[in-house]
């Protein structure tokens, strides 16, 4: 299968482009980075520089594409918010996206729609506060960016008038936990994993698979309509409470690590996608280990 993958020079998606090769198929890598291009052209079987998402460009250069991939693997939350929406993308492309539906994306790439929704629903979000010690994470965001952590009380009004949510510190354990559904929403597999280390994304991770953060996640499952690969993030707190921190509808940065565990997301989704029949790991086949992701150098 022709698999077209965004943000192919970042670092995050360099080892799962490999994993996608090493599985038998072609990738075809976008990203629109200029100093990425090189890696990127390197580990790719094809590369395009890409307009940015926000670009009036972005759209027809998708669409440009159509005839030369078999599937599109979009790895960044811009990319799902435009997707799922934008009139001018090709109904030929959009039949080939990975995606999940357009309300499931709309919420869960807003921290404000995600808050609302999931006190709606129910489900244990981390509480919005207005003191101190808080966290303000702004509404559109990944990985780390534009997050605060408030120490003074005089800090809140300012934050107050930012576009985004003002949340109570929750100290613990972070999962993120790597869940496949399948077409019809339904729970197929998933396992968590402890963020022992971040770097934007987790940089030492340990699977743990805490039947409470697991419970939390399939709840969260049987909540929103998801399809495909998704990411789940849980604070688990001092008193073995579970806490929703966020929910990411797409592949995750790490996902690598849940795949060496023994759960292979990627080859289980494409084939899920592709009508295919797949092997659900057992749960004793997934090993509890730690994983170390590190940097390596490429010269051009």
């Amino acid at each position: 299968m022709k698999i077209l993958m965004s943000a192919a020079g970042s670092s995050a998606a360099t080892e799962i482009i490999r994993h996608i090769k090493r599985l038998g198929h072609y990738v075809i890598g976008i990203d629109a980075n200029h100093h990425s291009a090189p890696l990127a052209i390197n580990i790719c079987d094809e590369f395009y520089l890409s307009p940015l998402c926000k670009s009036n460009d972005f759209i027809p250069f998708i669409n440009s594409l159509v005839n030369k991939f078999d599937l599109y693997i979009p790895f960044i939350d811009e990319e799902l918010i435009l997707l799922c929406q934008h009139p001018d993308l090709l109904k030929t492309a959009f039949d080939k996206i990975l995606l999940n539906p357009q309300e499931t994306v709309l919420t869960c790439t807003s921290k404000i729609n995600f808050q609302q929704q999931c006190r709606v629903y129910g489900l244990p979000v981390a509480p919005l506060t207005t003191s101190a010690p808080a966290i303000f994470k702004p509404n559109y965001g990944r990985g780390s960016k534009g997050i605060f952590y408030i120490e003074d009380n005089e800090l809140i009004p300012y934050f107050l008038k930012q576009d985004g949510v003002i949340q109570n510190v929750i100290e613990g354990v972070e999962y993120t936990i790597d869940v496949l559904t399948d077409n019809d929403s339904k729970w197929v597999f998933g396992v968590a994993r402890k963020r022992l280390e971040t770097a934007g994304v987790s940089r030492v991770g340990e699977v743990e698979q805490n039947e409470t953060v697991l419970s939390l996640a399939k709840e969260c499952c049987a909540t929103f309509n998801f399809i495909g690969p998704i990411n789940i993030q849980i604070m688990l707190d001092k008193n073995n409470i579970p806490h929703l921190i966020e929910i990411n509808p797409r592949l995750s940065g790490s996902l690598i690590f849940s795949t060496l565990a023994g759960f292979d997301i990627i080859d289980l989704a494409l084939k899920l996608w592709s009508k295919e029949t797949i092997n659900i790991p057992h749960p004793d086949e997934i090993k509890n280990k730690k994983f170390i992701r590190y940097w390596q150098e490429y010269s051009c």
